[in-house]
């Protein structure tokens, strides 16, 4: 006969996390998330509200927090019918307990109102001081703001593939930008002001498959925590994993890894320095989620075949808690897992 479903599912929606945080203050975790904005995540074991409105984004497609400066948080978002005084960012100077609307957006060429990256708003980067906003679209448009988006100054020297814009997390003065199609770094000195090309012949990304570098595309390019000039520059495809020490001007491979879908940060290990590296991808060519607590030297699956969740990105320990590592998955929410 006929097959016949039944839907448990009335009152229930996927829950897609474009964007995670874990400052080093303040709540554990925040979150940018598709169709309701996002939490500020003060207890991970009950369900929280959305940020305070104003503003309310439907989606919240990027956040982003000041390395040294913790309490300052910068989002993006789409904004269902949007009038013109709206605008599509928002800061906070308490930790997201409270936000602040971008009294102005960058002015974007005819044809690309929408032409951010997903529906549209762009993506967000704050310098370690949390003086600098960094907001970057398509094409390789780039803006700053040193008055939490009053006004904002285009940066130049960028080129039309270039990703997200990622903040040096200790040098306030330094950004950095990947262009996944030509294999290049692109670094600025002056507080994103200027952009110029550092370093050519990195990982290249097939753009059928890939998207913008950095930007949640093929191409992971992470800042470690504290450390000026430490890189960290992922790809899927089986382009491996880079770290350089000193801002781009020299990428050394890392052994064992094939494939990088998403790599963070967390608390080092008892005894150790640097932070403790997580990545979601492959090593020794077995995909699963991993844990290095010597800097990329050796790594250990902290998952299992019973435990593979599905699409994992957004990858980032908690840099006050050892062990404890949060990820995002394609529809099944976030999931945070720590040692026992």
């Amino acid at each position: 006969g006929p097959t016949k479903w039944t839907f448990d599912d009335e009152g229930f929606e996927e829950t897609v996390p474009i964007g995670l945080i874990s400052p080093p203050e303040g709540a554990h975790l925040l979150s940018a998330l598709g169709d309701i904005d996002g939490y500020r995540h003060d207890d991970l074991t009950v369900a929280q509200l959305q940020y305070t409105a104003p503003p309310r984004f439907s989606n919240s497609e990027s956040i982003a927090f000041a390395e040294n400066a913790p309490n300052v948080i910068a989002r993006t978002g789409t904004i269902r019918d949007r009038t013109p005084e709206q605008t599509r960012g928002a800061y906070s100077t308490d930790g997201g307990l409270t936000w602040t609307a971008f009294k102005s957006e960058p002015a974007l060429p005819a044809g690309q109102t929408d032409g951010g990256f997903g529906q549209g708003s762009g993506l967000i980067s704050v310098s370690s001081d949390g003086k600098t906003l960094v907001w970057n679209f398509r094409r390789g448009l780039a803006f700053f703001s040193r008055d939490n988006g009053t006004t904002w100054t285009a940066s130049t020297g960028l080129n039309e593939n270039v990703g997200k814009i990622v903040a040096d997390r200790a040098n306030a003065n330094t950004f950095y930008a990947y262009d996944a199609h030509a294999g290049q770094l692109f670094v600025s000195t002056d507080g994103a002001g200027t952009f110029a090309i550092k370093t050519r012949d990195l990982p290249k990304v097939d753009y059928s498959h890939g998207g913008f570098g950095g930007g949640g595309g093929g191409i992971s390019l992470v800042a470690a925590p504290r450390v000026e000039g430490d890189l960290w520059l992922g790809s899927r495809e089986g382009g491996g994993l880079f770290r350089s020490t000193n801002g781009g001007a020299k990428f050394d491979k890392i052994p064992a890894v094939q494939d990088v879908y998403s790599l963070g940060f967390g608390k080092a290990a008892e005894g150790k320095t640097f932070s403790t590296v997580y990545l979601a991808g492959k090593v020794d060519n077995v995909a699963g989620i991993f844990r290095s607590i010597d800097a990329g030297a050796t790594w250990l699956r902290i998952n299992d075949n019973q435990h593979q969740f599905g699409w994992i990105d957004h990858v980032s320990g908690d840099p006050r808690i050892f062990g404890r590592v949060y990820f995002a998955t394609g529809g099944r929410g976030i999931i945070w897992g720590e040692e026992k």
